[in-house]
């Protein structure tokens, strides 16, 4: 198998790996907290995101208006393609950072619906993560 020439690695960062990241800390912080009142078990806990996620939400507004600023510039086929890669991305991005909320929420005994994102989650956002890489690395 040959490597995958650099040049053609840098539309991968622009147009999946940037709008991804993005929606996913604007969904980790438009979900919120999604904890059980009085609830103590958790799956597992993500301190730095827990404690900061205005700023992660600050962060991921940055990162989108930068991805919606480089796509508006841009006009005819080449918008319209590229605004499919990134809206792949973006979708998967979503899920990502909903599902980790209600991973890492606190919960009174089993946290079933933590464990349903684990199970499910990969074969719905690998699958759209990839077709959103060979969208932007046949571009």
């Amino acid at each position: 198998m040959s490597a995958v020439p650099a040049a053609r690695l840098v539309p991968v960062g622009r147009w999946v790996a940037m709008p991804s990241v993005a929606a996913a800390l604007l969904g980790w912080w438009l979900v919120g907290d999604v904890s059980e009142r009085g609830g103590e078990d958790q799956l597992f806990q993500v301190s730095l995101a827990q404690d900061h996620s205005g700023l992660l939400g600050l962060l991921g507004v940055v990162l989108a208006a930068i991805v919606a600023i480089e796509l508006r510039t841009r006009h005819g086929e080449w918008f319209r393609d590229r605004a499919a890669t990134v809206a792949l991305a973006a979708v998967g991005g979503v899920l990502v950072g909903a599902g980790l909320n209600v991973v890492t929420a606190k919960v009174n005994g089993a946290n079933i619906g933590g464990a349903l994102v684990l199970y499910v989650g990969p074969f719905v956002v690998v699958p759209l993560l990839a077709l959103a890489v060979a969208r932007a690395t046949r571009q």
